[in-house]
């Protein structure tokens, strides 16, 4: 019998030992991923909160570890344009926002959202990390360079690229400067780059319009359609990770992206910043 009991709590305090190494580790990769912008008490604090595990699950890919946006905006601000209030952050969470690419999290239970709501409003408690560019200054570079070539801001330009009137509500700028620099580093989903090869040996490089069984149509960087039978076509290439923007890395001194990238992070719609 006392060999019993003594094999019983040596299981029980192996158990425990296990557990405390676990919530170690666990609140260790927390202080590591908040260390640059909380404090120990702030990190003890976010550890704690059952959204963050679900956070880093279903949100962390698009909006970073630390919610400060990757592909998808900053969520570490004073106020959230498309939802000021918990029952508008839950809406967005579930439904998703689908002309801005965020998908749908309807399969979440009620208490999961209400716990990742949670943590994003601990977020929203950081103070937003200032723009070093002039949004003005960054429109006559946004002009200058001929954006206005494949992109729309306020129904201004020509639809090659993603529409940017909104772009500020969407990306973060941390983004938007990695998509200006390297443009393969994240193409936007949608935008599928091809090049055609007809039969007479012409080359065609442009995004995905339409596509069925039999045809195929493509529009080139000047916003032309090309339609193309595929019977016809000698060769067809999809260069999937392919942007067809070219990179703005040394076509633009420090000053001019960093103007450039606070113009299209203050693109907010009818939420617009100076």
């Amino acid at each position: 019998m006392g060999e019993t009991l003594n094999s019983f709590s040596l299981l029980v305090g192996l158990v425990a030992s296990r557990r405390q190494v676990a919530r170690t580790l666990f609140v260790c990769s927390v202080g590591l991923a908040f260390g640059s912008f909380a404090s120990g008490a702030q990190t003890a604090e976010l550890a704690d909160r059952e959204g963050f595990g679900l956070f880093q699950q279903h949100c962390s890919r698009c909006h970073g570890v630390d919610g400060r946006g990757g592909e998808g905006p900053t969520l570490a601000k004073p106020r959230l344009a498309r939802a000021q209030t918990d029952e508008e952050l839950a809406m967005v969470i579930a439904r998703g926002i689908p002309d801005g690419g965020m998908p749908r999290n309807s399969h979440l239970s009620e208490e999961d959202t209400d716990a990742i709501v949670s943590f994003v409003r601990s977020l929203t408690q950081v103070e937003e990390e200032p723009l070093t560019g002039d949004p003005a200054r960054g429109a006559e570079v946004y002009l200058d360079n001929s954006c206005d070539a494949c992109h729309i801001v306020d129904g201004v330009g020509i639809q090659v690229g993603p529409e940017l009137s909104e772009v500020g509500l969407k990306r973060s700028a941390a983004h938007l400067r990695e998509s200006l620099l390297d443009p393969n580093a994240s193409v936007p989903t949608g935008y599928e780059f091809l090049r055609a090869r007809t039969s007479d040996g012409t080359s065609v490089e442009g995004l995905l319009v339409n596509e069925d069984t039999f045809a195929i149509q493509l529009r080139d960087a000047s916003g032309r359609v090309h339609s193309y039978e595929k019977a016809e076509l000698e060769g067809l290439q999809r260069r999937r990770g392919r942007s067809i923007m070219r990179p703005y890395r040394g076509r633009l001194s420090g000053q001019e992206l960093d103007d450039l990238v606070a113009y299209l992070a203050t693109r907010r719609g009818g939420d617009q910043q100076p």
